[in-house]
């Protein structure tokens, strides 16, 4: 039986992982199990962005006629949350009452759907407009849910990398 120091030694470290898996299969006579390699993920879209008061501000096309729109990434909040003003400037549907409650208490909203355009591709996702809101707008967890996306945010850049 070798010594850890002496495996070690025997193994060259700066290999990748399914090189070091085969290697060591082949020493204790094994079949290797070597997962096939994942290519890398074409972005879906880059948004840049900048970093402020502890937000990722960018900025998101909306609606039928793609209309740019500032918001912050919320990954806290689940739906994508609009301003009333913002809404009728979108021409939103009112899909029905909707009762919210929040660090500042309840308010009366409602359901809509809006479309999101991200370099061509167009989405359309579930938000809630809220009369009362008067902040900028927050881009929600939801959308990357429902359409199975992957999200990076890179602070240094101040980019966000949708991937599909």
């Amino acid at each position: 039986m070798l010594a850890k120091d002496e495996l070690l030694h025997l193994l060259d470290l700066s290999q990748d992982e399914a090189s070091l898996r085969k290697m060591l299969c082949d020493w204790i006579g094994c079949t290797a199990n070597v997962p096939a390699s994942v290519p890398a993920a074409t972005p879906l879209a880059v948004i840049a962005g900048s970093v402020a008061g502890d937000a990722f501000h960018m900025s998101i096309a909306l609606g039928p006629n793609p209309t740019p729109v500032d918001m912050v990434l919320d990954t806290g909040a689940f739906e994508m949350l609009l301003t009333k003003e913002i809404a009728d400037q979108l021409s939103l549907p009112n899909d029905g009452p909707l009762d919210i409650s929040g660090v500042t208490g309840s308010s009366p909203a409602y359901t809509s759907h809006v479309a999101v355009t991200l370099n061509g591709h167009d989405f359309t996702i579930h938000c809630v407009v809220d009369p009362e809101y008067t902040g900028t707008p927050l881009f929600g967890l939801r959308f990357f849910v429902d359409h199975s996306l992957t999200l990076s945010l890179d602070t240094v850049t101040q980019t966000l990398t949708i991937t599909q």
